[in-house]
């Protein structure tokens, strides 16, 4: 695992044209690709413990077999520290342990890279957060070593697929229909998905 600075990781991301998106610059903007702002896909994930494991893993293993970055949406700071956060409550604490469990230093800011050997660090990490994640600030974002897929894990228990084009994300959308979760959610509109 390695940790990248939030700037050299939207460095690196706006070279593929993934950047915050422009609409809400008040907020803590989910990334989107300047060339396909709305090439968007929203999956409810499954709410039965075994079967969100089977989900992760088939999401994780459909955006490539390269290293992943994810980092928290906006930015943050990625193992929880009292100091960064309110009140301790149950769920920060679930999600530190989480970090704890993955080896991820307290004051961890911006992105990290796991390579292939870390998948199932990463799985585990991912299930946390969609666990136990409960505002915007623990919403995680996953981007493909090639910067044509964003994946963000939604505090609302949903998969928002930011995609750079329309054939990538015609592919996702197969292949997640193959894999048994073909159903996406209704189009939203644009605050619900970006809140």
């Amino acid at each position: 695992m390695q940790s990248i600075s939030d700037s050299d990781f939207l460095a690196w991301a706006a070279e593929a044209g993934l950047v915050p998106d422009p609409r809400y610059p008040r907020s803590r903007p989910q990334l989107v690709f300047t060339n396909c702002p709305d090439g968007c896909g929203v999956w409810d994930t499954p709410r039965v413990p075994g079967e969100l494991t089977k989900f992760v893993n088939t999401v994780i293993s459909l955006v490539g077999e390269g290293p992943l970055r994810i980092r928290l949406r906006g930015g943050g700071v990625l193992g929880f520290t009292v100091a960064e956060m309110e009140a301790e409550r149950g769920l920060e604490r679930s999600l530190r342990a989480a970090a704890v469990a993955a080896g991820i230093p307290a004051d961890t800011r911006g992105a990290l890279e796991f390579d292939r050997t870390e998948r199932h660090t990463l799985l585990d990490l991912v299930i946390a957060f969609l666990s136990f994640g409960y505002c915007v600030g623990t919403d995680l974002e996953i981007v493909d070593s090639d910067r044509g897929v964003c994946l963000m894990l939604s505090h609302h228990q949903e998969l928002i697929g930011q995609f750079a084009s329309r054939d990538r994300q015609s592919a996702f959308d197969k292949a997640m229909t193959a894999a048994g979760y073909g159903d996406q959610v209704e189009e939203k509109d644009e605050h619900q998905k970006i809140s």
